[in-house]
């Protein structure tokens, strides 16, 4: 049953410290910026934050998550948040399971899942598609992550945070046999 409370899971980052000017070559960081107190995705300290739907039918289908990346900031003297992502895992098997339709459990989200799901899924099901190389065939899927936001500080886009937040979210949340939906702005 859902209680409304958001449950906390936190990653302490690999390496705390920043690495100083002088051994900025030994990462292959020569070329950073003296002033920048991180370097790698190591440096990340990760956040999750997972709560069930409100309404306590749907609590046993549907779960929110927050996901934020920060780094140590030396000059402001605080953590700095660098990446966020958020969204829902919508469990379809257990729904349908129970009765509802996947219509029925998608719309209780936001209008925009709806529509995408008209728009991608098979005949009212969930199809995972096969895999490029075909060593997968197409097949059914449980659930679906849908990804209504991920953000990275414009001076740490390509730098990796953006795919350790995925990575994290992967390692915080069942996404076996789910569809993956990221919404496009």
């Amino acid at each position: 049953a859902s209680d409304g409370v958001w449950m906390q899971l936190h990653w302490p980052a690999a390496r705390r410290q920043p690495i100083p000017t002088e051994s900025r070559a030994a990462y292959g960081q020569e070329g950073c910026n003296p002033e920048t107190p991180y370097s790698t995705v190591d440096d990340i300290e990760f956040e999750f934050r997972l709560k069930p739907a409100d309404d306590e039918q749907l609590g046993r289908y549907i779960l929110a998550f927050e996901g934020e990346a920060s780094v140590w900031d030396d000059g402001a003297a605080r953590e700095r948040v660098v990446g966020t992502i958020s969204g829902h895992r919508v469990d379809l098997v257990s729904a349908i399971h129970d009765g509802m339709t996947q219509t029925e459990i998608l719309e209780c989200l936001t209008p925009e899942i709806a529509d995408f799901a008209q728009a991608v899924l098979h005949d009212s099901r969930c199809m995972l598609p096969p895999s490029a190389d075909d060593t997968l065939d197409q097949e059914p899927c449980d659930c679906l992550v849908y990804i209504a936001g991920l953000w990275v500080e414009p001076d740490q886009r390509a730098q990796g945070v953006g795919s350790a937040l995925l990575r994290r979210l992967g390692a915080t949340i069942d996404i076996e046999h789910c569809l993956i939906a990221l919404k496009a702005y």
